[in-house]
């Protein structure tokens, strides 16, 4: 936080999310729905903290709060219902707008919306239970029937759902699902979070090792899938072949989480969090240090 607190602060609204290494602003205007819903998550922990250093936990929740306020008035799409992936300022003399760039409605944005609203909750944000129910029904929209798991993505007006289903995004809706109980204490979203945990870590996974990260329509894994594609496209940086360590490693946490807010009584959380942990760390350490980003793996081999 000490770096990017204050410089990722924009009084016109929301945060920057294009920062360099060396803190340099490379893109002011553009607003993604993730960068904002993960500085507001930060602030909201830091306040929840009481704050360190020479800021206390006022600053951070009001923070927190400049959040939220441009997640709800600006990335929220009223018409469709669902938060609008990329937003782009535009400044004309004293006025200020924020226009759709991507309009595109992902349950990767509902998921880390729901995140950021729960954690503003809990935090201690007022006047977050309608936000936070706005956010809920949004999750709804995106279930894919009765499979305890969610779909990847609409087109704007929420009229048209792609047919590729992946992981990463029920991963993000699960550590969401799991706020949304901490900041409710309703127990049917820690029901739900562990449903998509069981369904990706057990039941999809069973006999891998590993958390497949990418599926059809039916849910049948496609762990080639963009393997002929450029590596340095977008499909393949983000929708890559084989597996990822780094996914691996966050289920293992979520699933801890689960068996703490479980108190213990489902054997199965703690003990594919234990395998998830040492295959990642058998298979994606790297010799110098660190989890390497992708791992393919054919049989036994890795």
């Amino acid at each position: 936080m000490s770096f990017y607190d204050p410089i990722c602060f924009d009084p016109s609204g929301g945060f920057h999310n294009q920062i360099l290494d060396d803190g340099t602003l490379y893109d002011p205007d553009i607003k993604h729905v993730v960068g904002t819903c993960r500085f507001t998550v930060n602030f909201a922990l830091c306040a929840r903290l009481l704050g360190f250093g020479d800021k206390g936990r006022e600053h951070f929740l009001e923070m927190a709060k400049h959040g939220i306020n441009f997640l709800t008035e600006h990335h929220w799409d009223p018409t469709s219902a669902g938060f609008n992936w990329v937003l782009k300022r535009q400044v004309s003399g004293d006025v200020v707008n924020f226009v759709v760039d991507d309009g595109e409605k992902w349950g990767y944005a509902v998921a880390f919306g729901l995140l950021a609203c729960a954690n503003a909750k809990l935090a201690g944000v007022e006047g977050m239970d309608e936000a936070l129910e706005r956010a809920l029904s949004c999750v709804e929209t995106f279930k894919d029937g009765s499979t305890g798991l969610f779909l990847d993505s609409f087109n704007s007006t929420m009229t048209v759902k792609s047919n590729y289903r992946g992981q990463n995004s029920n991963m993000h809706m699960c550590e969401a699902l799991i706020a949304a109980f901490e900041a409710t204490g309703e127990r049917k979203h820690l029901n739900a979070a562990a449903a998509i945990a069981k369904k990706l870590t057990v039941e999809l996974s069973a006999g891998c090792g590993w958390v497949n990260e990418h599926y059809d329509e039916d849910w049948v894994p496609d762990p080639e899938k963009n393997k002929d594609a450029d590596p340095s496209s977008e499909e393949y940086i983000f929708r890559p072949p084989g597996f990822q360590p780094g996914h691996s490693m966050e289920w293992a946490k979520l699933l801890v989480l689960l068996d703490s807010h479980s108190s213990g009584q489902y054997g199965w959380m703690l003990e594919t969090a234990k395998g998830l942990f040492r295959e990642t760390v058998k298979c994606g350490w790297h010799d110098k240090g660190g989890l390497v980003y992708l791992v393919e793996k054919s049989g036994d081999e890795t």
